[in-house]
């Protein structure tokens, strides 16, 4: 029996490559697929009406389904990127990037109304990516725990791209090795779809979402000259923030991951506590010294 091999990352690119050129062609000569992934981004009765739906529709609706539903992961390759006009006076990351740019591709990975369908959104790990280049990632959260697809990201971070895996150019010749999932459908999951789509947009514009780059400080400092670990200082920075805005207190929950250790999981950690609750009233007494 032959032993599978891993494609390269050429031949993975060739693919992927064969795939945008398939869609290409079949946009350019007035074909719409069926947004079927904005269905996976309505309320969780709803999906399961709709879905046990569409999957009584014909077999093949049930095959691509547990295709998808199967794969190790997704990728979503979105044909536009959000743009968010300039500000007066722009502010910028350390790494010269603007608080706009940042911003934008947030939008981008959360979603819009260009882009929501293109998602299944049951996968636990989609890697999203935009003509810019940028990319980012989105999880469901039920199938595994959400640092297990973190440490994929972070891993894929430090790593790095081995350039020189991608010498020379791509032709557009297809190679085959990737086949297209199609679905059956009828006028009702059409409109389903639609009206999908109208209340994911709704939500979309009840969000927002920012990247705050923070330049007073960062972990050298609170490590060496603070004298605590950066987790347990933001932690109680967190807790005083949110007392100062909220006036009040909230259980609290952090993740801690123990998955690299044998016999490992994800636990549990409660950083409101009777002590760091007299921290925080000691803060924000004024006669406290």
């Amino acid at each position: 029996t032959d032993i599978p091999q891993l494609m390269t990352p050429r031949e993975i690119a060739t693919r992927i490559r064969a795939v945008v050129l398939d869609v290409e062609q079949r946009l350019a000569t007035g074909e719409r697929a069926l947004p079927v992934g904005v269905l996976s981004a309505d309320n969780r009765d709803a999906w399961a009406v709709n879905q046990h739906y569409l999957l009584s529709l014909h077999p093949r609706n049930r095959t691509t389904y547990q295709t998808i539903l199967s794969s190790v992961m997704a990728l979503s390759l979105d044909h536009m990127t959000h743009t968010i006009p300039p500000a007066a006076h722009p502010t910028h990351s350390p790494q010269g990037i603007s608080q706009e740019a940042l911003d934008s591709h947030l939008h981008t990975i959360r979603a819009h109304h260009l882009n929501v369908a293109n998602r299944f959104w049951d996968k636990p790990f989609t890697i999203i990516v935009d003509p810019s280049t940028h990319a980012g990632a989105t999880g469901e959260h039920a199938p595994c725990d959400a640092l297990v697809p973190s440490i994929v990201s972070e891993y894929g971070i430090v790593q790095g791209i081995d350039e020189a895996a991608f010498d020379g150019t791509l032709n557009d010749t297809d190679p085959g090795g990737w086949q297209r999932l199609d679905w059956v459908a009828n006028n009702k999951i059409r409109q389903e779809c639609d009206a999908a789509h109208a209340r994911a947009i709704k939500i979309i514009e009840d969000s927002d979402d920012s990247v705050l780059w923070f330049q007073g400080y960062g972990t050298d400092w609170i490590k060496s000259l603070a004298k605590f670990g950066p987790d347990a200082y933001i932690q109680m920075a967190l807790q005083l923030a949110w007392y100062n805005t909220r006036g009040e207190f909230t259980a609290t929950y952090e993740t801690v991951l123990t998955r690299m250790f044998k016999h490992g999981r994800t636990e549990t950690l409660r950083t409101l506590t009777r002590d760091s609750r007299a921290w925080v009233l000691e803060m924000v007494d004024p006669k406290s010294t």
